[in-house]
């Protein structure tokens, strides 16, 4: 118990067992590098509790995390600590601690509304602010209210106002621990000159290597940052080991990169490896600036990723992964005067996706008024009401309670426009529907070039640019043996095809079975989930057309469908 004797959250376990004991909630503040992900549970454990949900906003940290816990603990990963995620699970009757995503405890409230095999929920990273934990942490403190004053909500956070949370719990505890991280020497760029990133990345990458040994942690927005970033490297140093960390990638793919290699390594990584998670032997971080965020995109009806510049808070939790086992350096690519200039925070999800979704769990949940409802902060309510007006248009909602449509919808763990399509081409053309929801939620597909595939759709017969990408796909999975294409681009496909295998499963249906509709049933399935966003040419010959509700819109040259006949 040396390890864990030595962490900061070891001082404060006491008093937070105590407080925990006597009162509902707790909040524990708790700086990168204080032990609070894999202590708590522990100390959680030792003190005798079972029913214990830790709840992390990714998958990778969320296995990791338990993976780490049960060997802290002696134990077998899946007995007294288990994890659940998407497409991966391991736990059994005798878990007493189970580490999950926000999502999967979302989904339990569709069969379990009092969470009954839930005794304390600990909300790791909170600082995060995603939709879904807003909700959560919405629904667990109804609960409490109500119908489960015995559950017990503990919110962790490294940077999140404490006394804020304290506030919004009934004035709860909030119980400080120190960090334990080592010095982070920071740089700040001073070229005067526009560079490309890929080159940037590659020059710093050769100034650490000739101040440092270790691994290179570089912090980027997006796969195209990152390919190119890679393809940079390799050219510019042959047999560099470089590794790729990005959360559309499989779990295991990612679980490798988090594991010392034998020689120095660069980790190319987005913002999946600023929290949470530790990747063992980074001495150094290469930090972009960026990152890529949800908003709503009212041209497309769903939420879209946008790159952005991340917010002090951000730049100080990615330095952090420099000084987690040593003191180490950060070279951030952006100027001092930019840094100043920068938010403190991120603005939270709340503040700035579509809340159908949301919403519509709301109502599932029962709650029908959403402005009684306690949020931890309020959304706005422009962006309720537009988000109501869509759960009606899908006929989810009818006269301000769920329908037995919306219900399932529900069940389905899709944006709701992407569920009503997916209920809708249930009983026909399963396979490909089932593809085209995946595609959907799998957003970044559409801007991969599968290489070495030479395949496209004749233009002039084409009648959806989703029936070509699903195509594309289908066409990919038959030759992929054939053809040589990146494990990155392989790797992203084959989650496409997992989403699919689930969402077929959920149905009872056979990924192998061939399509029984016809391309006008496909269509149709599409239309289900996007009846407000058909729009009428004003003449063959011309991009602009009039949408649902009179507004002009101006259809993309770049779309497949551009000189179809309607």
């Amino acid at each position: 118990m040396n390890e864990l004797d030595s962490l900061p959250v070891a001082l404060v376990m006491p008093e937070l067992i105590k407080v925990l004991s006597n009162g509902a909630s707790a909040v524990l503040h708790a700086p990168p590098g204080a032990g609070k992900t894999t202590l708590v549970p522990l100390g959680l454990l030792k003190a005798g509790y079972d029913g214990i949900v830790l709840i992390e906003p990714r998958r990778l940290a969320a296995k990791a995390s338990a993976l780490r816990i049960a060997y802290l603990h002696g134990s077998k990963i899946g007995d007294l600590i288990g994890y659940q995620i998407r497409f991966d699970s391991n736990y059994c009757s005798k878990t007493k601690c189970l580490v999950v995503t926000t999502g999967i405890i979302l989904n339990w409230l569709s069969s379990d509304p009092y969470l009954s095999d839930c005794k304390i929920l600990v909300f790791d990273e909170f600082h995060e602010r995603s939709i879904e934990s807003d909700l959560l942490l919405g629904m667990a403190r109804l609960l409490q209210k109500t119908v489960r004053q015995d559950l017990k909500i503990l919110v962790m956070s490294a940077t999140l106002d404490s006394h804020k949370v304290s506030a919004y719990m009934d004035e709860c505890q909030v119980i400080s621990s120190l960090g334990k991280m080592y010095p982070v020497e920071i740089s700040y760029s001073t070229s005067k000159k526009d560079i490309q990133l890929e080159d940037a990345v590659a020059a710093e990458v050769y100034n650490i290597q000739q101040k440092t040994g270790g691994d290179i942690l570089v912090f980027l927005s997006g796969m195209y940052e990152i390919l190119s970033s890679k393809k940079q490297l390799e050219k510019q140093f042959p047999g560099l080991d470089i590794h790729i960390l990005h959360g559309d990638l499989p779990i295991e793919v990612q679980e490798k990169s988090l594991k010392k290699a034998p020689r120095d390594r660069v980790i190319l990584s987005t913002n999946v490896a600023e929290t949470s998670v530790t990747v063992n032997g980074v001495k150094a971080v290469i930090d972009s600036g960026q990152a890529k965020k949800s908003f709503f995109d009212s041209r497309l009806g769903l939420n879209s990723l946008e790159t952005i510049r991340i917010s002090k808070a951000s730049a100080d939790q990615r330095a952090g992964r420099a000084g987690r086992e040593a003191p180490g350096f950060c070279s951030r690519l952006w100027s001092e005067k930019d840094h100043i200039m920068r938010e403190d925070f991120d603005k939270p999800e709340i503040q700035r996706v579509d809340l159908s979704a949301a919403l519509l769990r709301l109502f599932a949940f029962g709650e029908n008024n959403w402005e009684e409802f306690p949020w931890f902060e309020k959304p706005n309510h422009l962006a309720v009401d537009n988000g109501i007006k869509l759960l009606e248009n899908l006929k989810a909602i009818h006269q301000g309670k769920i329908t037995p449509l919306g219900v399932k919808m529900n069940e389905i763990p899709l944006h709701p426009r992407l569920s009503a399509i997916l209920l809708k081409g249930a009983n026909k053309s399963i396979r490909q529907v089932s593809l085209a929801i995946a595609i959907l939620s799998e957003r970044s597909v559409f801007n991969q070039t599968f290489d070495g595939l030479n395949f496209r759709r004749d233009q002039s017969a084409s009648s959806s640019d989703v029936l070509d990408v699903v195509e594309l796909l289908e066409h990919y999975q038959s030759f992929k043996n054939s053809v040589q294409s990146s494990n990155v681009i392989a790797d992203r496909a084959a989650n496409v095809f997992r989403v699919r295998d689930q969402l077929i499963a959920s149905f009872g249906g056979d990924k192998n079975l061939e399509n029984t509709g016809t391309e006008e049933d496909f269509l149709r399935a599409i239309l289900a989930g996007f009846p407000d966003r058909v729009a009428k040419r004003r003449d063959k010959n011309s991009l602009k057309a009039l949408m649902v509700g009179n507004r002009g819109v101006v259809q993309s040259k770049k779309s497949m469908v551009r000189d179809h006949g309607f």
